[in-house]
């Protein structure tokens, strides 16, 4: 059974290549929200604030 998600459907893929350096600085930058890396690229895109996830236990 496929998983279903409450997000728009996306069709386009993109790709990118990063050195070892450029890819330590994007998960450097990626580790604190708690979201997917898709999801930090199209929240940069489109030039939105990206705010980590706070759970509180």
């Amino acid at each position: 059974m496929r998983k279903k998600y409450n997000t728009p459907h996306r069709s386009r893929v993109v790709k990118t290549r990063l050195s070892e350096e450029e890819y330590a600085d994007f998960t450097a930058r990626l580790a604190p929200y708690g979201i997917s890396q898709s999801e930090f690229l199209r929240q940069a895109i489109r030039r939105t604030a990206i705010r980590p996830i706070i759970h509180v236990l």
